[in-house]
């Protein structure tokens, strides 16, 4: 067991031990406000205040984490062991009393970043209203593609375990979780006459008589739709033993909801099929960010279809308004969230490779929402960064590499219609199945 001591224990304090020490180090904790009963006691343990007590470990805490509400930080970066810090003192400190072991307010760093502070302040967002990458420190820092919370607490663990070797250690193993975004189920089946019209129009219009060709022959049954590559999902999570989440999107038809309708039966029977052998969860429509009520009809057609509760989600166009979205979800009883990530960059956007519980600032409270960040999406890679599939396969590649490091969370974000080998993703099942080889082996 490590004891912790802290003048004072606020709810970002308890948050931010237990993430770190009992989440990601997995070591039993016990905190006091106590300094007398932590001066006495005998056994590893760690001291976070702004006064050495002892010959204990000493981190010195900046008063970041015993605040209250939302104020903009300035927050002077350092360098720690060639990783970049947050909340950094000066290495060298005369008084002896304010030598610390690590040259920053680790604590501090980790719940401005798994927080996602910087979001609830002002700032530029996209034309879909969210929080670009270019607005994090992450990148504005150049650390955008390092978990570096996973990283500082395993720097924290060699210096524990350096003072105090007896102090028992579970480690934590990586974690591989392919995840699917259900956002056009078929290309042209069941989407009705009207819209297969409108499809065989916009093709007529740009002479693309090929698209017409192939819609008259998936129309026909004389070929099959090219969203339809299940059987090959299916395929791979046999041979790779993989336990894929697959998210569908049940939002009424609109500009950014284009999904087939959850009336229709053939739609029903591939949710229930894709039930039978994989974990389902909601993908809450564009339309649910501007009427949240909508999210509750969703989540109930798709838990009636597949006949059990739905406890994942993953917002549709990534947008994720903090704290509003997490809000909601946890209104409706959604106890897990796969949206924490960026459409615009790959990376880590809480700078953590591990799921994390949602610590709500608006209302200073953590909750039961775990957070499951993602790292890397499809049309990341094609559409905003442009990269053709030799690049991608090396910038994943690389990214696993961090993760594995630090025995952490993989989760990338797959569609049916990039595995469709048309369209502009030839070529892209390739990269799919490298990313898998490397993930598991």
């Amino acid at each position: 067991m490590l004891l912790i001591y802290t003048p004072i224990l606020k709810p970002r304090l308890k948050y931010i031990f237990q993430l770190i020490l009992e989440e990601l180090l997995c070591i039993e904790l016990k905190v006091t406000t106590d300094a007398e009963h932590f001066s006495d006691f005998i056994g590893p343990k760690l001291n976070y205040s702004q006064m050495r007590l002892d010959k204990e470990i000493f981190i010195y805490a900046h008063g970041f984490l015993t605040e209250k509400g939302i104020h903009s930080q300035d927050i002077v970066m350092g360098k720690y062991k060639g990783q970049p810090t947050l909340f950094a003192r000066e290495e060298a400190i005369n008084e002896d009393s304010l030598e610390t072991d690590i040259p920053f307010d680790l604590f501090a760093a980790s719940f401005y970043l798994v927080s996602r502070y910087e979001e609830y302040l002002e700032v530029a967002k996209d034309n879909h209203g969210r929080f670009p990458a270019s607005e994090s420190i992450a990148q504005q820092q150049g650390f955008l593609h390092k978990p570096l919370v996973n990283i500082w607490a395993k720097q924290l663990l060699q210096i524990l375990q350096q003072q105090y070797p007896r102090l028992e250690i579970h480690h934590r193993k990586f974690t591989f979780i392919p995840t699917y975004d259900i956002d056009i189920a078929y290309s042209y089946r069941c989407k009705g006459w009207l819209r297969n019209v409108g499809g065989y129009l916009n093709s007529l219009k740009r002479m693309d008589f090929a698209k017409v060709w192939e819609r008259s022959r998936v129309l026909l049954d004389l070929k099959k739709d090219p969203f339809d590559n299940y059987d090959y999902q299916i395929a791979l999570q046999k041979e790779y033993n993989l336990k894929p989440i697959y998210f569908f999107l049940l939002g009424e038809y609109g500009p950014y909801d284009k999904n087939i309708s959850v009336e229709r039966r053939r739609f029903q029977d591939l949710i229930q099929s894709v039930s039978d052998y994989a974990s389902v969860g909601i993908h809450p429509s564009y339309r649910s960010n501007e009427k949240p009520e909508v999210i509750e009809e969703e989540i109930k057609n798709l838990s009636r279809i597949v006949k059990r509760e739905i406890a994942r989600s993953r917002q549709h166009y990534v947008k994720l308004h903090l704290p509003e979205t997490y809000q909601q979800l946890i209104k409706y009883n959604i106890t897990k969230d796969y949206s924490m990530g960026y459409p615009d960059q790959v990376g880590f956007r809480a700078s953590i490779a591990s799921s994390f519980l949602f610590y709500d600032l608006s209302q200073e409270l953590i909750t039961k929402l775990r957070i499951y960040p993602f790292v890397i999406m499809d049309v990341t890679y094609r559409f905003y960064l442009k990269m053709n599939q030799e690049e991608t396969i090396k910038s994943i590649k690389g990214l696993i590499k961090e993760i594995k490091s630090v025995n952490g969370l993989f989760i990338p974000i797959w569609h049916n219609s990039s595995l469709s080998e048309t369209d502009g993703w030839e070529g892209w099942r390739t990269v799919f199945e490298q990313m898998i080889e490397r993930s598991i082996n």
